[in-house]
């Protein structure tokens, strides 16, 4: 684990200086990314109701996550990339049928941000369900809509 944070924290250090455009940056849209004073282009992640951070997106092992850093500490982490699984098997795409009933009576709501059920691996799965992504509780064809981590 301590080699995966310096591989993160090497990555950001490289990055950190970037000034390219939004035409330039390869992969990002254009609408996850802002100017700030400086005119240092920064992508912007949800990591909880109402709270914007500035993210970056690392490549590990093979798979893309936004990564949240402050003062020099991970705080959130999270991938939708459905081929990532969980060291307990879980991955983005499978349906509330498919999670075990004792997880799902651990579902837990953050008001206008989503649905999520903590794991015993330190990863919760997410659940957007309606506009605001709390319209309604998951049923059994809602699918997990993204993994992530947090502090």
């Amino acid at each position: 684990m301590k080699q995966f944070f310096i591989l993160i924290i090497s990555s950001l250090l490289i990055g950190a200086c970037s000034t390219e455009t939004p035409e330039t940056v390869k992969g990002i849209p254009e609408e996850d990314l802002t100017k700030t004073k400086d005119g240092v282009i920064v992508k912007q992640t949800l990591v909880s109701a109402g709270k914007f951070s500035p993210s970056t997106s690392v490549k590990f092992d093979g798979h893309n996550f936004d990564l949240v850093i402050e003062k020099n500490d991970s705080i959130y982490m999270a991938t939708s990339d459905t081929l990532f699984l969980t060291h307990d098997k879980y991955h983005v795409g499978m349906t509330w049928s498919e999670i075990p009933k004792a997880l799902q009576k651990k579902l837990q709501k953050e008001t206008g941000w989503g649905y999520y059920i903590e794991l015993p691996s330190g990863w919760s799965l997410g659940f957007c369900e309606g506009a605001s992504c709390t319209d309604m509780k998951p049923t059994d064809s809602s699918k997990v809509k993204w993994l992530f981590k947090r502090k």
